[in-house]
């Protein structure tokens, strides 16, 4: 019930020195209650994704090129983390609202998560959205589309926001785990001159450190963390709720959380 409890706390609105949710901007839903970025600029989005094929994700580590520049903006995606949020988000508001809660919109997620890591929407922008898991647990819990290796590796997707490449990032056991897999990936990137905004979703314990070195190191990067957790002290990097977009991509409306 900590998922529960969390969210009926901060749902009226609130000023934190460090942690920062989308109200950063002054906006706020019904009630005084915040939205994610993506709840005021996608109030329209159809629900529903349609995904293009894009790039091979095996071309992610190779040395940019004319033909094949990196994403300016790239999110990085602990699958295993987001899938668990999403499930008890869904399992905690199922009780209090008394309805079925459908699994959360991958595309709608997506550009909100785009827009709290400071994306400014421009359709023909390039983001990468990179979903970090272990070899043996291929699926995205509680989203539609949710197969990474068959549905969504080397596809996208076009929105108001960007267009979307979205990388399946498999670590076999063997080899390494997800987490370093993804801090490799986080690091080989922050040397590219090209990556200017890298956006990170997982848990606040294991990568505020790093973030606050590569922080502290380049602050030419516009770094930005979606986690559930609150800092309990300063930051070098920006900090997001990850409940908020979440919510939005589940399809909770602030209007139910009165």
């Amino acid at each position: 019930m900590y998922v529960l409890r969390y969210f009926m706390a901060i749902c009226p609105q609130r000023k934190a020195k460090n942690f920062r949710s989308s109200t950063r901007n002054g906006d706020a839903g019904p009630a005084g209650r915040p939205l994610c970025r993506g709840c005021r600029i996608l109030p329209g989005r159809p629900k529903g994704l349609t995904l293009l094929p894009r790039r091979p994700a095996a071309r992610i580590f190779s040395a940019p090129t004319d033909n094949f520049p990196m994403a300016p903006h790239i999110i990085y995606i602990d699958a295993a983390y987001a899938g668990t949020v999403a499930f008890n988000l869904t399992v905690n508001f199922e009780r209090v609202l008394d309805r079925r809660i459908a699994e959360a919109d991958l595309g709608l997620w997506l550009d909100c998560v785009a827009l709290d890591g400071g994306q400014t929407p421009d359709s023909e922008a390039e983001v990468w959205a990179c979903f970090f898991r272990d070899a043996a647990e291929p699926t995205l819990r509680c989203f539609r589309p949710s197969h990474l290796a068959d549905e969504i590796d080397g596809r996208g997707f076009d929105s108001r926001v960007a267009r979307f490449t979205l990388l399946d990032m498999a670590a076999e056991a063997k080899v390494s785990t997800p987490a370093d897999l993804m801090r490799a990936t986080i690091e080989a990137h922050a040397a590219e001159k090209q990556v200017v905004r890298q956006t990170v979703v997982g848990e606040l314990a294991e990568w505020q450190p790093m973030l606050n070195e590569m922080a502290r190191r380049d602050g030419a990067k516009a770094l930005t963390l979606l986690a559930m957790e609150e800092p309990a002290g300063r930051t070098a990097f920006v900090c997001e709720n990850l409940g908020f977009s979440l919510l939005k991509a589940l399809g909770v409306r602030a209007e139910e959380l009165r």
